[in-house]
């Protein structure tokens, strides 16, 4: 079973979240820096954790122990997760259309 983080508790990312939580193949935590996003989740059976996604240095920690981090949260946000998901020994997977962004992930990847 591999156990997920996904990053960004807004339509996108609680959508990924729920249909990944419904296969058995999947351990699936939504994270997000606002707790009234992840309200709705924890609701709904998902199991959340708020997190603060400014610092690479104390998002590392958090996301130490999941297998693989998938990032629904904005573009901007893309350089310190990735790096925080390298940090912690996670795969990373992104839904950013934004250059710069890409090509960051890119040579954290190298």
């Amino acid at each position: 079973m591999w156990n997920i983080c996904i990053i960004g508790a807004g339509k996108i990312g609680s959508t990924i979240a729920t249909l990944l939580a419904a296969s058995p193949h999947y351990k699936v935590t939504l994270a997000d820096q606002h707790a009234e996003a992840l309200q709705k989740a924890g609701a709904e059976g998902l199991a959340t954790m708020q997190i603060a996604v400014d610092d690479p240095a104390a998002l590392t920690p958090r996301l130490t122990g999941f297998d693989a981090v998938i990032s629904a949260a904005p573009f901007f946000l893309t350089p310190v997760i990735a790096e925080a998901a390298r940090n912690a020994g996670a795969h990373y997977f992104d839904l950013t259309e934004d250059v710069a962004g890409t090509a960051r992930v890119r040579d954290l990847a190298q």
